[in-house]
């Protein structure tokens, strides 16, 4: 069995969210296709979001890899009952806190790993992975 893994993951996402400030960087700076195709994927995710609390299909959320907390502090503006963001850097999570925190926005943020979550099952009624299935290292079963 190979099995492909990061040294140490917290650290790899440590040193990019030092070099890097996802969301104005993301959204705000890029430009081209790919200032297209970020807002547009921000936007259909925003879309979703907003159409099951107002269908009553959705009361709470879990954003794995939630970065700086965009999509957290839009599900509390939407009407989640339960939102919770995990994140496996503490750089990114304390900007989420203290943009939240700015808005004053109560949101629960934890730091952790999508690979090993720290919830009961059925706690979330959805879950949010933007951006964060790449981040998975493939396993091989040779």
């Amino acid at each position: 069995m190979t099995e492909t893994k990061i040294r140490n993951p917290r650290e790899v996402f440590e040193r990019e969210a030092r070099l890097f400030n996802h969301i104005s960087a993301m959204y705000k700076e890029s430009r081209g296709f790919e200032h297209y195709w970020q807002n547009r994927r921000k936007d259909h995710v925003l879309k979703e979001m907003e159409h099951l609390i107002r269908q009553g299909k959705a009361k709470s959320l879990l954003d794995i890899g939630c970065a700086e907390g965009l999509f957290t502090r839009k599900a509390v503006n939407f009407g989640f009952k339960l939102v919770v963001g995990l994140e496996i850097s503490k750089i990114k999570l304390t900007r989420a806190l203290g943009r939240a925190h700015n808005r004053g926005i109560k949101i629960d943020y934890v730091l952790g790993s999508a690979e090993n979550l720290p919830f009961r099952n059925n706690t979330f009624d959805l879950a949010l992975l933007s951006q964060s299935l790449n981040m998975f290292q493939k396993k091989n079963n040779a």
